[in-house]
């Protein structure tokens, strides 16, 4: 019977009465042992449990005698295993590891086969990978909602720097380390929210209420604007997005917020994406910075001072910065995907 690596090695009891008396008292999650006896071609003669199965691995058999099985599903009319991690996977996760939300013991628990085939199928960026690590789906109405409504205000006549300081208010109750990435980002930008320049304090008061006043015109674009400002920003959201200014214009920001984690992706018009990772823990704090376009890279290495010393302002005294070719990280991710998929990928026979 046919049994693939997307759905595990599976045994039908039915037709296999002594597999499963065999695992009987084992549960998803524990280990079984296996013995490679001997094989020829992409067929191989395996033993469990002093029970001698013929397999045929579809893309070759394994290197080692000895194999060890996972059970990941067990049912009155079904068993279900996945081929423990090899020298592949191993690679997988250890290069996944510097832009994961999840640690690497913790995606190694999680089935590496749906992982490898979400990559291969899906072609997902870095910041898709983490959402499904996560077990959260993508939610681009979300993703588009508050700088829509940004650049609606806009087309309204609501000024540009009106709109910036607004966001700096309404985020400045976010995550602290949020915050600063999301301060960072308007410092490279350019970009002085709260009449930080020369201008009159007073002016950002009469702003507010020339914006109250052409909000009042539409209740939808009041409503709107009321929960933006007023919505209390839950520790238990991990997924969601800011409005970031973009030129003359306004852009979303995504963001994925997981206890000592965050992984942001900006989608700027003149620069392409960019991805930031941020990873703190007791020493230290690690931030990777991810980009298909060299010269973004150069030009955010060149930056880095100014990174450095904000983190220093905010009591984060040692701090690793990187710069990758998000590029070059997916391929090989796909890469390897398909290596670890296709050899985890066996028929059995008995």
């Amino acid at each position: 019977m046919k049994i693939s690596g997307n759905q595990g090695i599976s045994v039908n009891i039915s037709a296999v009465r002594e597999l499963g008396s065999l695992l009987k008292n084992i549960n998803p999650g524990d280990s079984v042992s296996a013995f490679l006896i001997r094989s020829e071609g992409n067929k191989a003669l395996i033993e469990i449990g002093g029970k001698t199965i013929n397999a045929e691995f579809t893309n070759g058999v394994p290197r080692d005698k000895n194999i060890e099985l996972i059970l990941t599903a067990k049912s009155a009319e079904r068993i279900q295993f996945a081929l423990k991690e090899n020298e592949t996977a191993d690679k997988l996760t250890g290069f996944l590891s510097p832009f994961s939300m999840m640690h690497e013991d913790e995606v190694k628990k999680s089935s590496l086969q749906n992982l490898a085939r979400f990559i291969n199928t899906s072609k997902p960026d870095l910041m898709e990978i983490n959402l499904f690590l996560l077990g959260l789906k993508k939610d681009g109405q979300k993703e588009k909602k508050g700088s829509s409504f940004f650049n609606h205000l806009l087309l309204k006549g609501v000024p540009f720097q009106t709109l910036v300081d607004l966001s700096y208010l309404i985020y400045s109750k976010y995550n602290p380390v949020l915050f600063l990435s999301y301060q960072y980002m308007l410092s490279l930008s350019g970009r002085k929210p709260l009449n930080s320049g020369k201008e009159n304090p007073a002016s950002f008061d009469d702003a507010m209420e020339d914006l109250c006043t052409i909000l009042k015109e539409d209740d939808s674009d009041f409503s709107i604007m009321l929960e933006m400002i007023f919505d209390d920003h839950k520790s238990s959201e991990i997924y969601g997005d800011f409005v970031f200014p973009d030129d003359e214009s306004f852009t979303g920001m995504e963001y994925i917020l997981k206890e000592d984690s965050i992984f942001l992706k900006f989608d700027l018009s003149s620069a392409g994406v960019l991805g930031v990772f941020v990873k703190s823990d007791k020493e230290k704090v690690l931030i990777n910075f991810l980009s298909g376009k060299e010269e973004f890279l150069s030009f955010m290495k060149e930056n880095e001072g100014i990174l450095k010393q904000m983190l220093e302002q905010n009591g984060v005294k040692k701090s690793v910065i990187g710069y990758f070719d998000s590029k070059k990280i997916v391929d090989k991710l796909e890469l390897w995907s398909l290596d670890f998929y296709t050899k985890s990928e066996f028929n059995v026979k008995v």
